[in-house]
Order: structure tokens, then sequence, then C-alpha cells
């Protein structure tokens, strides 16, 4: 884990609309050090109007490694050194997934 190499990921979303963010990883294991969603809020006071609005929010995941849980993906901490207690890791190499409930609708762009 400490030894991997940093690797971001940028999806742009053309302003889908969604409660939810969803990460599959088939065929391998899903590590995420730091997940950003960034919608429109409207009266956020930058430029764009863009925020994280999954900064803090509840997750989900299948087959976590016990000590590696899923809400470390989105708790501000981009370490991204998973034995520094700052990633979600899978236990399994098989069908992973990790979610984030915005508990409520965004306009998603990245």
């Amino acid at each position: 884990f400490d030894n991997a190499q940093t690797e971001i990921y940028t999806i742009q979303c053309g302003g889908a609309i969604g409660d939810n963010v969803r990460v599959i990883q088939n065929d391998n294991y899903l590590t995420l050090c730091e997940v950003n969603v960034y919608g429109k809020v409207p009266q956020s006071g930058d430029d764009e109007g863009l925020r994280n609005v999954a900064l803090g929010h509840p997750t989900s995941a299948d087959n976590s490694v016990s000590t590696c849980i899923p809400s470390r993906a989105v708790d501000g901490n981009v370490n991204s050194v998973s034995l520094q207690s700052s990633c979600y890791v899978s236990n399994s190499n098989k069908d992973n997934w990790w979610k984030v409930d915005l508990a409520s609708n965004y306009d998603i762009e990245k």
C-alpha cells in the first residue's frame, strides 16, 4: 500500500443530477484515498459555484479491509499512504464498489 503510485482521475459528468456517487472496480482491488464530487451549489461564494459535495457524507462499500473504512475516502485527508489511516481499501479483487450518499440532488460537474 505504501509504495503505490498516486493517480488522480477526473471524470467530467456534464451536469448529471444525482444524490449519490458509486465507484465500481471489477477484477482488481479498489483503493480510494480521497474522492471529491464537485456539484453546483447556489451561493457557495466561489466563481463557478462548485463545491465538494461529498466531503464528510455517509459512505458504504463491500469487501472492506477492516482497518480501511469507506468514510476515509471523503474525510478531507489527501494523504495517499493507506497505512496512515487515510484511504479506503477493498479486501477482495473481485466486484468491488464504494458509494457516497450526498443526501440531496446536486448538479454534478466532476
